[in-house]
């Protein structure tokens, strides 16, 4: 899975570079040949290792502009936040059916 990673890197950069050249996760699936959960998969792992990839309306794109990371990481706190909310009532249930935590 390395080399796709790093193709799409890559290309995300050459060609993707700021909020003005976003595109779409659709346009992506078509040029990578693969699902979009496969494109959220290369962009949260490229993330994770540090490759800004930002996202917006339109769409991804890579930006090294502190604003553009700044908006993608309040996106991602709030996402983070609503699965711990998840997380949080399903213990609660689990707790309720047990008895126990």
């Amino acid at each position: 899975a390395l080399p796709i990673l790093n193709t799409f890197e890559k290309y995300m950069k050459n060609e993707h570079m700021g909020r003005d050249n976003a595109i779409k996760s659709k346009a992506l699936e078509g040029i990578f040949r693969c699902k979009g959960i496969e494109i959220r998969h290369m962009v949260n792992e490229l993330r994770c290792l540090g490759v800004p990839i930002c996202s917006c309306s339109q769409g991804y794109f890579y930006s090294t502009n502190p604003p553009d990371i700044r908006e993608t990481l309040n996106h991602l706190a709030g996402r983070a936040s609503k699965i711990k909310a998840a997380h949080d009532g399903m213990e609660n249930a689990l707790s309720q059916e047990t008895g126990t935590l």
